[in-house]
């Protein structure tokens, strides 16, 4: 039998949610707790560990050259989370305070109702308050933003050019403009930028030529 999975990235897939309650002795979260805890998905900027591993007892024997192992105590290394720091509001450092206790619930596979792939961590925050500004990381989300407007922008000429529309203002403007709403209704709002909205945005640039 060859196993044939669907390969996907974790990036825009996995959630991170912070739980304050979970009355399940297993740890298990339910519905209604996963519903009223906060997703901290689009405010993580790295993560660094939460592996959870099993410390084998070594049990050799007289009667053998084979040296066995039973199982041990489960342990969880150091681990962090990484937050960007957000210019207007403290929501973050006034959820996560130091010494606060919780569970941070990751969604592998999304929120898929009934889904096996979660992990959870019961956890007792140790350092919080401290806001993560990374030069490499700011570089290369302003590079990114650069190439997305100077690409949109040319097009916009280009169509501008061939009598396809009027725009109302700059390219790189408009070309902001355009992508403006549907950035905020993704990553803000967290919900997928319907037709009507995309329409929207696209004749708020400029009349365009029907013929």
């Amino acid at each position: 039998m060859t196993l044939q999975g669907k390969k996907y990235s974790r990036g825009g897939v996995t959630r991170v949610l912070w739980l304050k309650t979970v009355v399940h002795e297993g740890h298990v979260p339910t519905r209604p707790e996963l519903t009223v805890g906060t997703d901290l998905t689009n405010a993580i900027a790295a993560i660094d560990g939460w592996p959870l591993s099993n410390q084998a007892i070594e049990t050799p024997d007289l009667g053998s050259t084979f040296e066995s192992k039973i199982p041990g105590t489960d342990q969880a290394d150091d681990t962090s989370l990484g937050f960007y720091e957000e210019k207007v509001s403290d929501e973050i450092e006034q959820l996560l305070k130091k010494d606060d206790t919780g569970w941070f619930v990751f969604l592998r596979k999304g929120d898929v109702p009934a889904s096996k792939s979660m992990d959870i961590r019961a956890v007792t925050t140790t350092l919080a308050n401290t806001a993560l500004w990374d030069a490499e990381m700011d570089a290369r989300r302003a590079q990114f933003a650069g190439v997305l407007t100077d690409r949109l922008a040319a097009a916009l000429d280009e169509a501008e050019a061939r009598g396809e529309v009027t725009l109302t203002l700059a390219s790189r403007n408009a070309a902001a403009l355009a992508i403006g709403p549907l950035y905020y209704r993704s990553t803000i709002e967290r919900a997928p930028a319907d037709p009507d909205l995309i329409e929207a945005a696209v004749a708020a640039l400029g009349t365009w030529s029907t013929g």
